[in-house]
């Protein structure tokens, strides 16, 4: 998790089934990040770890490989 010089903050939600799905909250409600391709539920993330002080650039990681063991960086970009 981390939070930038505005107070966003990067991390994840959890759904009711305990599902996490990496998501940045800058004000009162988390902006979701779409999963990318290739990605798997695992238990190493998906998690957004950085953000940019503007807010438009979000490094994270994701679960990948069929047993969900080995991770992957992602970045998630605001045009």
């Amino acid at each position: 998790m981390a939070i930038n010089r505005y107070g966003w903050v990067a991390g994840f939600v959890r759904d009711a089934a305990g599902v996490e799905t990496p998501a940045v909250l800058a004000g009162e409600r988390p902006l979701v990040l779409p999963a990318p391709d290739g990605a798997v539920p695992g238990r190493e993330g998906p998690a957004a770890v950085s953000v940019s002080d503007d807010g438009r650039v979000v490094g994270g990681l994701v679960s990948v490989g069929p047993d969900a063991t080995a991770t992957a960086a992602v970045r998630w970009t605001c045009e």
